[in-house]
């Protein structure tokens, strides 16, 4: 896979890439270090060959748009969008002698500087109903994805920092995330404002931040105080305060409560004791060669309450490796959690899920309904406390329903249960 890298949305338009290579971090590396950043609005912006996107920072963090937010970019990247579209929105296109210009090849990296293989932080910033309605601000037709606002620091200050997540919490009868966020720049201090009360001191610590998602659900306290991972969230232990940290492991199961569509309705599936502790993230990294981002992506979707992605692309490339990787990670490394199944062109109904079969009884011929590969794999999933998980290799091979994707590729199926 390739990728190439825009000095900002603007340049989709005028099509010209700063750089291309085929390692992602390394381009997201070169950005950080020869990018012409234009202030804390303005976001890089790598695609892929496939059509991905992702805004990169000036501190090199990395995150996807949401899906309307990718179907404007792909707008301006096929020519659909007019520079006059582009200035009604107070949207930056380069300048006409920049336009045209050489790109860039960038060679893959061997590792990255400490500062970019970091994890950014995640933070839970709550707002007082009493003093800042924070409803009321993301109710705002002017409140939208992509404005910067700033945060008051109370705790944390020296923590919070440029590319962290930030979620916006409520407190009160309705607590809980609203808007998702991501912090831009350094902290800095700001006079007392008019809506706080008068014992605030004169300066307090704050931190602008990015709105970048306005929650089409909410994800509420209630809904949270009862899991096993996030009740322990320290907005719910100790809510007292305006700035929390969330750690890895709750990020990594409130993440796909707060993606997913249906909110917290959702039910992912909590993180398993490491049966095997080698078999961690970094293992997988190593083992698939994925980006960090295409892997949380696929983890992400697989801890969610419709546990199943497929794996697509000309055969010989490594989906059926890279789906027993994923899965033996999902499992945390238990040796009976990751069951393969062939499919071919003479595969059935009756194998797969279940059929009659005949069988000799006292001397004469009976029929007995028999488990085929998918039952036995559901009935072992029963029987243990951990994540099983079934791997389709060659799916494309078998007599597939009509409706099925990616017929015209070969494809792997991997589902979580």
């Amino acid at each position: 896979m390739s990728y190439r890298l825009y000095e900002s949305a603007g340049y989709l338009h005028a099509n010209q890439a700063l750089a291309d290579s085929e390692d992602f971090d390394a381009l997201r590396l070169w950005a950080v270090e020869h990018n012409d950043w234009k202030g804390i609005r303005t976001d890089a912006v790598i695609v892929s060959d496939e059509g991905r996107f992702w805004y990169i920072s000036r501190s090199g963090n990395s995150r996807e748009p949401n899906e309307s937010q990718a179907e404007k970019l792909m707008a301006r990247l096929e020519g659909r969008w007019s520079e006059a579209s582009a200035e009604q929105l107070n949207y930056e296109l380069p300048p006409p002698e920049r336009r045209q210009h050489k790109t860039i090849h960038v060679e893959a990296k061997t590792s990255l500087p400490a500062e970019l293989a970091q994890n950014h932080g995640v933070w839970i910033f709550q707002a007082n109903p009493k003093r800042y309605d924070l409803l009321d601000f993301l109710a705002r037709p002017s409140t939208q994805p992509g404005i910067v606002d700033d945060w008051t620091l109370r705790q944390h200050a020296k923590d919070v920092s440029d590319g962290d997540t930030v979620l916006l919490w409520t407190a009160g009868g309705q607590a809980g995330i609203y808007a998702t966020g991501t912090v831009v720049g350094e902290s800095f201090m700001r006079p007392r404002q008019d809506w706080e009360p008068e014992d605030a001191p004169p300066e307090s610590p704050t931190i602008h931040y990015r709105l970048d998602r306005i929650l089409d659900h909410s994800v509420l306290r209630r809904d949270l105080v009862n899991h096993p991972v996030l009740k322990d969230l320290s907005v719910i232990r100790q809510p007292q305060g305006t700035n929390f940290p969330v750690s890895e492991q709750q990020w990594e199961v409130l993440r796909p409560l707060i993606e997913s569509p249906s909110g917290t309705q959702a039910t992912p599936l909590p993180p398993p004791e490491r049966f095997d502790p080698s078999v961690d993230l970094e293992w997988l990294l190593r083992e698939t060669l994925w980006s960090r981002a295409e892997v949380d992506d696929v983890v992400d979707t697989l801890r969610t309450r419709r546990p199943q992605i497929i794996l697509a692309g000309p055969p010989g490339t490594g989906k059926t490796w890279v789906a027993e990787r994923i899965g033996r990670f999902l499992a945390g490394g238990q040796p009976d959690a990751v069951h393969v199944v062939q499919f071919h062109p003479s595969y059935a109904y009756e194998d797969f899920v279940e059929g009659l079969r005949p069988v000799a009884r006292e001397g004469q011929v009976a029929f007995e309904v028999v488990p085929g590969a998918l039952v036995k794999v559901a009935d072992h999933a029963r029987r243990v406390d951990h994540p099983v998980v079934l791997v389709i290799d060659e799916m494309n091979r078998a007599n597939l329903p009509s409706g099925c994707p990616t017929r015209s590729a070969s494809s792997d199926w991997t589902t979580c249960n």
